[in-house]
């Protein structure tokens, strides 16, 4: 095992990173209707449930505002998705293999599961989007809304379990790190509660989420050989 096994596995997350710079570049930073605690377009169409949200969300019944324009945006942010979610699943995948491979746990590996679930609802989620857009104005989207509501989440919580699975391993190292691992909870709590009443707590879960991307990276290049392993003992 090389000193830092995680390094190769982070130099994917500043591709990660630099994408997310190109996707807040591409989407709209603001939409004609959001429901109450949504501040950011993206997320909300994400979650959006109905062709009342949508219409709304797409400003079909304010003539002042461009809709095409904002429909093009909306299009070529999801597009860039495509991209977006190969990497982070990558990083995910292989983050979770090597975890397993310096932690000698072998279920660390249900992460590489996880990785795989959140690629295919992020996928499967972004071809819904794309759908609505193309169906805005004649309508005729309720499937895509009803695929988009599961695969959404699909992936949202693989995701968040994920990241619950690091905390276990973070919580037995020391320092920062292991407070950490207490904060790894907190996304797949935010989700819970979101799940069941969408607005600020769908933003808080979504940061959350983003947040432990962030520590994630970090950690692959701070974590060094040399560091205490944590005892091999079952959880």
């Amino acid at each position: 095992m090389s000193k830092r096994p995680f390094f190769y596995i982070g130099l994917i997350g500043i591709l990660i990173i630099a994408n997310v710079y190109w996707l807040a570049q591409s989407f709209p930073p603001s939409a004609p209707f959001m429901l109450k605690g949504f501040s950011s377009p993206v997320i909300f169409f994400e979650f959006i449930q109905s062709p009342v949200e949508v219409e709304a969300f797409f400003g079909l019944d304010d003539y002042d505002f461009d809709t095409e324009k904002f429909i093009k945006a909306m299009d070529k942010g999801n597009k860039i998705d495509f991209l977006f979610a190969f990497l982070y699943s990558t990083f995910f995948f292989l983050f979770f293999k090597k975890l397993s491979e310096v932690s000698n746990k072998q279920w660390y590996k249900i992460g590489m599961i996880l990785a795989v679930l959140a690629f295919v609802g992020d996928v499967v989620e972004n071809v819904q989007l794309l759908q609505i857009t193309s169906k805005v104005s004649q309508g005729g989207y309720d499937n895509n809304l009803n695929f988009l509501f599961i695969f959404t989440w699909i992936k949202w919580f693989s995701l968040a379990i994920g990241f619950a699975l690091f905390g276990l391993w973070l919580v037995k190292l020391s320092g920062v790190l292991r407070y950490m691992g207490y904060v790894a909870w907190l996304p797949i709590i935010l989700g819970f509660i979101a799940f069941l009443n969408r607005g600020v707590y769908t933003e808080l879960f979504t940061r959350a989420i983003d947040i432990m991307f962030f520590v994630a990276i970090s950690y692959c290049f701070m974590f060094e050989k040399s560091q205490h392993f944590p005892e091999n003992e079952p959880i």
